[in-house]
């Protein structure tokens, strides 16, 4: 069975727990959404992002979903810009994404 996603609270979402436009420490038990009372702004909760380990472990095995190891990913069309491409992936198990990031590293004749 795959590993669900662990969803940060919001005070963990922001570091050390305070609101980043004004530092009002955001309160223990604040939903997601909690709008900060000093300055207005929305703070929200997000996932844990990837830890270098699994980057690095994903980067040995890419068929497989780095938060849970499905073998259940699916890609978007790659986008470029200059030197670089980029794909959004999710996995069709555990929900989480990212971005497949790819670097020119070569070229060759094809005819």
């Amino acid at each position: 069975m795959p590993k669900k996603l662990k969803i940060l609270t919001v005070k963990e979402s922001y570091p050390n727990g305070v609101c980043p436009d004004c530092q009002k420490p955001i309160p223990n038990d604040a939903p997601d959404g909690w709008t900060c009372p000093n300055c207005g702004h929305a703070c929200y909760n997000s996932y844990v992002p990837l830890t270098k380990k699994e980057k690095k472990e994903y980067l040995k095995h890419p068929s497989l979903c780095p938060n849970c190891g499905s073998i259940h990913i699916l890609a978007d069309r790659i986008e470029a810009d200059g030197n670089t491409a980029w794909s959004n992936v999710e996995c069709s198990d555990c929900g989480k994404t990212w971005k497949d990031v790819y670097t020119l590293t070569s070229v060759e004749d094809i005819s």
